[in-house]
């Protein structure tokens, strides 16, 4: 497990204690760093997520990925961005709706997602992902 958020650094014990309490299994956490850059404070929302996926995979090309994350934060995007960029390597996306209607301006982005050949699950919790992607 691989944990990309854009939750800045400084977020880290916090994370890491409500990971801990609610039995979330352990591993690295790539967070935002926050800073003056030419476009504003810390990096944006999807080059980070981007960044932080591309690093994963080059570093563990074996290993099948399965991205996980809430629609109306530009996930669906993102998460496109990377299965076209690495072809093959995204087995499953899953996307959470946490309130009604979030998810309503990434319903292109899932089907182009569903397009390039990888289950995309969305729905208001990821209790059905794995049905979907055929690991139950």
């Amino acid at each position: 497990m691989f944990y990309v958020s854009s939750s800045p650094w400084n977020l880290y014990r916090f994370l890491d204690a409500l990971f801990a309490r609610n039995d979330v299994p352990r591993g690295p956490m790539f967070l935002r760093d926050l800073g003056l850059t030419e476009d504003g404070v810390g990096a944006s929302h999807g080059s980070h997520k981007g960044a932080a996926i591309d690093a994963i995979l080059a570093a563990n090309p074996d290993l099948p990925a399965y991205l996980m994350g809430d629609s109306g934060q530009k996930d669906a995007a993102v998460y496109l961005d990377a299965v076209r960029r690495h072809p093959g390597r995204i087995r499953g996306v899953a996307l959470r709706e946490p309130a009604p209607g979030t998810g309503d301006n990434d319903a292109a982005a899932f089907a182009a997602i569903a397009a390039e050949g990888v289950p995309c699950y969305h729905a208001p919790d990821f209790d059905g992902a794995l049905d979907h992607w055929g690991l139950s």
